[in-house]
């Protein structure tokens, strides 16, 4: 503020500035004191849930009776399949909600 005033700087302008950008502070602190906090990224229970329904799977694709229930624990892991080439081979890449409650995803 000193370097400006001593370049000729208006001091009048320097404090309506200044006066300005401390009403947008308190305007965004009072923002983000009032603002909801947003969800976890990764559900707390995530490799927990994850790994309940891959032993389910295990469990499902042991008995012939029981592969239809696999495909639906497959489905719950897996929202899709990427292929993408590299270097002349293909990656596959796996897509889900894994930490998700399946029965409340989008189909």
């Amino acid at each position: 503020m000193v370097d400006a005033i001593l370049q000729g700087f208006p001091p009048t302008k320097l404090k309506d500035k200044a006066e300005k950008l401390e009403a947008r502070k308190a305007e965004l602190t009072e923002l983000l004191d009032n603002a909801d906090e947003p969800p976890p990224l990764l559900h707390p229970n995530m490799a927990r849930m994850y790994q309940d329904r891959v032993a389910k799977l295990c469990e499902n694709l042991q008995s012939e009776e029981d592969r239809g229930a696999a495909v639906d624990v497959l489905r719950s892991l897996v929202d899709e399949i990427t292929l993408v080439p590299e270097n002349g081979e293909h990656s596959i890449v796996l897509r889900g909600d894994l930490g998700g409650d399946p029965a409340l995803r989008r189909r």
